[in-house]
């Protein structure tokens, strides 16, 4: 495992650095419809990064809302914009953000947020259920309740 995560962790330094705006928690919910515009909303996390994470977030979010995994959700992106990111660049990200809600998930709830631990473990779910499909990673803590 620890080769893995080193190599993870190497990957991730020198993954594809196509720069943009960054959300940072690109979800559905943060997606507000007009009759012909759609509004990003919630925008504390505004940043300028690898444009990839923005894109395997919001696969993994999408995930529990279609019939699509998180891999196939972000290679449809890739598809539709006629682009391609390196599937090992892809795993990368995937293994920073999962990190980054497994280290959030179980903190204390706040009171003006009571989905946020919940929509946080889908999220951690989903990109560990395509770290392990994607990856050498079989054997993967379980989840606490």
């Amino acid at each position: 495992l620890l080769q893995i995560l080193s190599r993870i962790q190497y990957i991730e330094k020198n993954a594809d650095k196509r720069q943009a705006i960054l959300h940072f928690d690109l979800r559905l919910d943060n997606l507000i419809e007009s009759r012909d515009e759609i509004y990003l909303i919630d925008w504390p996390n505004l940043c300028w990064g690898p444009a990839l994470f923005d894109i395997v977030h919001i696969s993994a979010s999408l995930q529990d809302q279609t019939s699509f995994s998180a891999a196939q959700l972000c290679q449809i992106y890739q598809d539709v914009h006629h682009i391609s990111y390196d599937p090992d660049d892809i795993l990368a990200v995937a293994a920073s953000l999962s990190g980054y809600y497994g280290q959030n998930m179980y903190k204390k709830t706040p009171s003006a947020m009571p989905r946020l631990r919940v929509m946080q473990k889908q999220i951690f779910t989903n990109l560990i259920a395509w770290l392990s499909e994607k990856s050498d990673i079989s054997d993967l803590p379980g989840l606490k309740s």
